[in-house]
Order: structure tokens, then C-alpha cells, then sequence
């Protein structure tokens, strides 16, 4: 599950870790990168936004967890 700001935002997504179709979130770097930039302030009733409040993302997932620790390769979020 994504942070509320992210909802209904995200409208493209490619695993190049395990091949899913659809998008998840197991180590949550990616969403408080993407949320930092697009945040639209569903979180703090409007009070705290992204700079790119009314931007879309577009999500590559390419970090995962192995054995309960992240696998450090470069990240992507859009």
C-alpha cells in the first residue's frame, strides 16, 4: 500500500526486480521520494505540498529485500 498522496497517481509502473504488474511498496524509499515531490498535501489537509503537487508518477521499481536487508542498486522514481 502507498501513502494517501499517492493514490490514484501513479500511472505507470515496472518491476525490474521481480517482474509484477502491479505496483508495491516494500521498502518505502521510493514513496517518500516520490511523496516529497508530488505530495499533495492529502496528509496535512493542503497544508504541506510538493512542488509538483498536481504531477502523475511513474514508478520503477528497482531496489529490493533480501534476507530482511535492501539490496543497495539505484533507484528510480519518475
Amino acid at each position: 500500500m502507498f501513502h494517501e498522496v499517492l493514490e490514484g497517481r501513479i500511472v505507470d509502473f515496472k518491476d525490474f526486480i521481480d517482474q509484477r504488474t502491479l505496483p508495491y511498496n516494500d521498502i518505502s524509499l521510493g514513496t517518500l521520494c516520490s511523496g516529497d515531490a508530488v505530495g499533495n498535501g492529502a496528509a496535512s489537509a493542503g497544508k504541506y505540498q510538493g512542488p509538483a503537487s498536481e504531477a502523475n508518477v511513474i514508478r520503477g521499481k528497482v531496489l529490493c529485500v533480501a534476507a530482511g536487508n535492501e539490496v543497495q542498486e539505484p533507484g528510480l522514481d519518475i
